[in-house]
C-alpha cells in the first residue's frame, strides 16, 4: 500500500512538472523563432500547433486511460515530451520543427488528460474533493509560474538550448512522479451502450459533462483575451512595457494565490452558481478595459479578473468531478472532453480574436467578446439545465467506455 504523503507528492508533482515545462515553451518559443528568422505567420502556426494537436488527441487519450495502465501511459508520454523538448533547438527547418512540436502536443495531451482522470479517482475522490480540486487548480498555476520564471532566467543567462533542456528536465520529473501515483478508487460500473454508432456517441451529450465542457471553453476564451490582447491595448493606451509586465505578474500571482483558497470557500457555495458568477464577473470586468487608460485602474481590473478566474476554474473542475453521470461517462472520457473544450477556447481566441480585432480594433474586441461569452453561457446553460431535468425524470442511461 502506498503511503498517503507519497500519493500526494506524486499526484500534485506530476501536475506541477507538466505545466512547468509547458510554461517554459509557451514563453520562449515565439522569441526563439523570431531570433531564428521565422516569419510572423509561421511563429503563430508553431505556437498554436501543439494546442491543435492536443485538441484532436484529447478524447482518444481519455479513452486510453485505465487505472491499471496509468503509470505506464504517463511515464511513456513524459519520455516522449522530454526527448522532443530537448531536441527543439536541433530541429533544423520548418518541417522538422513542426514534427517535433506536433509530437510534443500528443505527449502533453496524454499526460494532462490521463493525470486529470486519475486525479479524480484518487486524491479528489470522496469528501475532500473540493479541497483537492482547488489545490489541483493551484498546482496548474504554480507550474506555469515556475516555468515562466525558469525559462526567462535560464534563457537570458545561458541561451535557448539550455532553457529547452530545463523544460526537458521538468518532463523527466513527470516520469519520476508517475511511478508514485496512487491506486485509483473503484468507479461505478458503466452501463454499456448497444446498437448504432449514434447511441454510443450520445454519451458526449451527458448534461453534466456538457456543462463542464461549456465552462472550460468559456473560461479559456476569457483567459486568452487579456493574455493575447491586453498588452497591445495597454501599450496603445500609454502604459510602458514595465507597467504591463507588473500587471501581468500581479495577475499571475493573484490567480495562483486564490485557487487554493477557492477550494475551501466553494465547500459552502453551489459549484454551478460559483462557475456562473466567475464567468459573469470576468466578462463584465473585461468590458471596462476600453474605458481605462492608466496603470492603477487597469491593474485593479486585471486583479479582479484574476480572482474570479481562479474561482471559476476551481468550480469548473468540481463540476467535472461531480456532475457527469459516472455510470455513463468514464473518468478518462470526461477528462478528455473537458481538456479538449479548453483547447478549443484557446485556439478560438488566438485565431478568431485576431481576425475580429483586425476588423473592429482591439478596443472593441474587449466589448464584443465578453458580451458574446455572456450570451453563449446564458443560452447554453439554460438549455443544458432543461436537458438535465428531462434526463433525471426519465432514467434511460446510455454510455460507452470503461473507467
Amino acid at each position: 500500500m502506498r503511503r498517503p504523503w507519497l500519493a500526494l507528492v506524486a499526484s500534485y508533482g506530476t501536475v506541477v512538472a507538466t505545466t512547468s515545462a509547458e510554461g517554459v515553451f509557451q514563453f520562449l518559443i515565439p522569441p526563439y523563432l523570431e531570433q531564428s528568422g521565422y516569419p510572423v505567420s509561421l511563429i503563430g502556426f508553431y505556437y498554436a500547433l501543439p494546442f491543435a494537436v492536443a485538441l484532436l488527441w484529447r478524447v482518444p487519450a481519455g479513452l486510453l486511460y485505465r487505472p491499471s495502465r496509468v503509470r505506464g501511459l504517463v511515464a511513456g508520454a513524459g519520455l516522449v515530451a522530454a526527448i522532443t523538448s530537448f531536441f527543439l533547438s536541433y530541429a533544423s527547418g520548418p518541417l522538422a520543427f513542426a514534427l517535433v512540436r506536433g509530437a510534443y502536443g500528443v505527449a502533453a495531451a496524454t499526460i494532462t488528460t490521463v493525470t486529470l482522470a486519475h486525479f479524480m479517482g484518487t486524491i479528489a475522490h470522496g469528501p475532500g474533493r473540493s479541497h483537492a480540486m482547488g489545490y489541483y487548480a493551484g498546482a496548474l498555476a504554480g507550474g506555469f509560474t515556475i516555468g515562466n520564471l525558469a525559462g526567462g532566467f535560464v534563457g537570458q543567462r545561458w541561451g535557448y538550448p539550455t532553457a529547452f533542456a530545463v523544460g526537458a528536465a521538468f518532463e523527466l520529473g513527470v516520469i519520476v512522479f508517475a511511478f508514485g501515483l496512487p491506486t485509483v478508487a473503484a468507479a461505478p460500473p458503466l452501463i454499456r451502450a448497444s446498437g448504432s454508432l449514434w447511441s454510443r456517441w450520445r454519451v458526449l451529450t451527458d448534461p453534466g459533462l456538457a456543462y463542464a465542457a461549456l465552462v472550460a471553453f468559456l473560461l479559456n476564451v476569457l483567459f486568452h483575451l487579456p493574455g493575447s490582447f491586453f498588452p497591445l491595448y495597454a501599450v496603445a493606451a500609454g502604459l510602458t512595457l514595465a507597467e504591463v509586465g507588473v500587471i501581468r505578474a500581479a495577475f499571475s500571482f493573484a490567480n495562483l494565490a486564490v485557487r487554493g483558497l477557492s477550494g475551501l470557500a466553494l465547500q459552502h457555495v453551489p459549484r454551478r452558481q460559483a462557475a456562473m458568477v466567475g464567468i459573469a464577473a470576468q466578462a463584465v470586468a473585461l468590458m471596462l478595459v476600453p474605458i481605462s487608460y492608466s496603470f492603477l485602474p487597469l491593474l485593479l481590473i486585471m486583479l479582479f479578473v484574476a480572482l474570479w478566474r481562479a474561482v471559476g476554474l476551481v468550480a469548473s473542475t468540481m463540476v467535472l468531478a461531480e456532475d457527469p453521470d459516472p455510470r455513463r461517462v468514464s473518468r478518462g472520457l470526461a477528462s478528455g472532453v473537458y481538456n479538449a473544450a479548453g483547447d478549443l477556447g484557446s485556439l478560438g481566441v488566438s485565431i478568431g480574436g485576431g481576425l475580429l480585432a483586425a476588423q473592429v480594433g482591439v478596443d472593441a474586441l474587449f466589448w464584443l467578446l465578453p458580451g458574446v461569452v455572456l450570451v453563449v453561457y446564458v443560452l447554453a446553460a439554460t438549455a443544458l439545465e432543461r436537458v438535465r431535468r428531462d434526463a433525471s425524470s426519465s432514467s434511460r442511461p446510455v454510455a460507452t467506455g470503461r473507467g
